[in-house]
C-alpha cells in the first residue's frame, strides 16, 4: 500500500531493528568509555562490562529510543558514585510492559528516589520551580530561600536529568538549569507517570507562587549585576503563572507587596494579565487593583485610566 505515489513525501520507511542496533552500539561505546575513565572505581571490574545479557536487557528496555539510553549513561557516568552500583540500580527498575516510556518513567523515579535531596523537603519545590521557569542556580537559591550554592548541592545526583551550568561561568552568563530532555518535564506534570514526584498539583503550584511573590517583595540585592541576560527578569512570565491559579485572598497581600523594582520590568501584557486575574476575586480587591492600574498608567501611559492621588503625587515627585 505504501508503495503508491500518493504517499510520496509522507511515508518514510523506518527500520526498527536498526534503531535497536544503534542503541546497542551507543551502549557499547559509552560503557567502554566509562570503564576507561573511571579508573579508580573500575580497575578491578573485568571486561566485558557489563555482561552481554545485561547489555541485551538494557537495549530491550530502551525499545530503540536514545532518550532512555542517554539517560541511563548519564546516570551511571556520575563521578560521585561507582558505575557498577549505579548500573545495579538501573537493572533493579521493574516495568510491567515493554513500553519504552514506562521504562523511562521508572528510570526517572529511580533517579529521583536515589538522589541526595530525595528525602529533603526542598525536592518538590525545586522540581516545581524548574519545570515552570528557566532559572540559573543563583536565582533558584533565592527562590527556595536557601544559602548561595545550596541548589548546586541539591542537584548532585540529578545530573542525568538536569544540565547545570558550570559554576565558574555563572557570574558571566547566569545560564539556566535545564532538563536534558523535555520528556522529563512531561513526566513531572503527569500524576500517573511521576507518582510521588508530581509537581502539577494546586498545593505545589501555590507554594511556588508564594515563593515568587515573597522574593519579589524585596528590592534588588546590592550585588545585582545589571549586565547579565537574566538580571532584569530572572523569573520570566511569573504573572502568567500566577494567573493559572484560582484567585486567592491569601495571595493578594503578597501581590500588593511586590516591589516597584520588579513591576517596572514587566511587559504590558503581564500587567493586564495580573489585573484580569485580580478582578476575578470575590470581592475584588479594589485597593490592590487600583495600585496595579496606577503602575500600568505610570509606566506605559497607554491605558484610559484616571491615576489615583497617590500616583499623581508619586509622578510629580520625579517631574
Amino acid at each position: 500500500m505504501f508503495e503508491s505515489s500518493v504517499y510520496d513525501g509522507v511515508y518514510r520507511p523506518f527500520n526498527v531493528e536498526q534503531s535497536f542496533d544503534d542503541v546497542q552500539t551507543y551502549f557499547l561505546d559509552e560503557f567502554a568509555r566509562i570503564h576507561h575513565e573511571h579508573r579508580q572505581t573500575m580497575s578491578a571490574v573485568p571486561l566485558p562490562w557489563p555482561l552481554p545479557d545485561v547489555l541485551h536487557k538494557l537495549v530491550q528496555k530502551s525499545s530503540g529510543y536514545f532518550i532512555y539510553a542517554s539517560t541511563v549513561i548519564k546516570f551511571i557516568d556520575d563521578r560521585n558514585y561507582r558505575p557498577t552500583e549505579r548500573l545495579a540500580i538501573v537493572m533493579k527498575v521493574q516495568t510491567e510492559s515493554d513500553s519504552a516510556f514506562e521504562a523511562l518513567d521508572q528510570l526517572y523515579i529511580s533517579i529521583l528516589s536515589t538522589a541526595l535531596i530525595a528525602k529533603q523537603p526542598q525536592l518538590i519545590p525545586m522540581l516545581c520551580a524548574l519545570s515552570n521557569f528557566d532559572l540559573p542556580p543563583y536565582f533558584l537559591d533565592r527562590l527556595l530561600g536557601v544559602e548561595n550554592g545550596e541548589s548546586r548541592l541539591f542537584l548532585r545526583g540529578l545530573h542525568s536529568v538536569f544540565e547545570v551550568p558550570p559554576e565558574e561561568q555563572e557570574k558571566e552568563s547566569l545560564g539556566p538549569i535545564s532538563a536534558h530532555h523535555a520528556s522529563f518535564y512531561d513526566f513531572l506534570h503527569d500524576p500517573k507517570r511521576s507518582q510521588n514526584f508530581y509537581v502539577g498539583g494546586l498545593p505545589d503550584r501555590m507554594d511556588l507562587a508564594r515563593s515568587i511573590l515573597r522574593l519579589y517583595a524585596h528590592e534588588f540585592p546590592e550585588d545585582y549585576d545589571w549586565n547579565t541576560p537574566y538580571s532584569r527578569s530572572p523569573i520570566i512570565g511569573w504573572p502568567h503563572f500566577i494567573a493559572t491559579l484560582p484567585p486567592s485572598a491569601e495571595l493578594l497581600p503578597l501581590v500588593q507587596s511586590v516591589h516597584l523594582n520588579y513591576i517596572t520590568e514587566l511587559h504590558k501584557d503581564s500587567l493586564k494579565t495580573m489585573l484580569t486575574w485580580m478582578r476575578k476575586s470575590h470581592p475584588a480587591p479594589e485597593d490592590v487593583i487600583q495600585l496595579w492600574e496606577d503602575y500600568e498608567y505610570f509606566f506605559f501611559i497607554e491605558r484610559e485610566a484616571i491615576p489615583s492621588p497617590f500616583l499623581l503625587a508619586f509622578s510629580s515627585f520625579f517631574a
